[in-house]
């Protein structure tokens, strides 16, 4: 009678390890293989130089298990910055982080968007600069094919427009084709609250752009919700 208790004991508790588990992996978000992961995992470092101060931290995941985190980082005493990546594989680093851009004291980098199709990752973010009194705003592009070891020279997608400033974006869509495109919002300085949208593409995987596009009429009062599907 007692091994037999013990033996209900046993059972009761392996039950209900097994709905403690599979009821906290919904609330966590995890798959269960990710849920594995989560509890064995290690975190890591991401950057050489932690004393310095960033912003407008970013990370893209690929079907392959690599991970690409993206951030700004900037040098004391104002003296401009860097947008950094480093790839990693199933939680591990894959490589040094990777400078992507750089800006001299009169210019912020905004968080990159990314996405990563066929192997392929595509990265566009804008450049904001103070010019006298004016604002331009900048949109780069850049890619890689070897999982974030080498990247391509940030290559401008846009006109350079004087006396905007940022509002949204940019985002950015690829698809197995080779076809890329990216999407952003800004506005005029002296006429606040009135976007102008703007789109443009790539047909051969990012090395040539079209001549980006507006969008919206200048009526338009609101960028909310903007989106688009590749």
């Amino acid at each position: 009678m007692k091994n037999d208790q013990e033996n209900l004991n046993k059972k009761f508790c392996s039950s209900l390890k097994s709905v403690l588990i599979l009821s906290l992996i919904p609330l966590l978000s995890f798959t269960p293989s990710a849920f594995a992961e989560f509890v064995i995992g290690t975190e890591h470092q991401v950057d050489n130089h932690p004393s310095n101060p960033r912003v407008g931290i970013s990370y893209v995941t690929s079907d392959d298990e690599d991970d690409y985190v993206f951030w700004n980082e900037h040098l004391p005493a104002g003296a401009g910055g860097f947008m950094k990546v480093r790839t990693f594989f199933q939680g591990k680093p894959l490589g040094d982080e990777v400078v992507l851009d750089e800006t001299p004291p009169s210019s912020v980098l905004t968080s990159p968007a990314a996405i990563v199709s066929n192997s392929i990752v595509y990265a566009v973010w804008m450049k904001i600069s103070d010019i006298g009194i004016d604002r331009i705003v900048e949109i780069y592009f850049s890619k890689s094919k070897d999982r974030g070891v080498t990247w391509t020279k940030p290559l401008r997608i846009n006109s350079i427009v004087r006396g905007f400033s940022p509002l949204s974006g940019p985002q950015i869509r690829a698809d197995s084709k080779g076809r890329v495109c990216a999407m952003w919002a800004i506005e005029r300085q002296d006429f606040p609250n009135q976007p102008h949208i703007y789109f443009n593409r790539s047909l051969d995987s990012g090395n040539n752009w079209d001549e980006e596009i507006r969008v919206n009429d200048a009526t338009s009062r609101s960028h909310r919700g903007m989106g688009f599907n590749a």
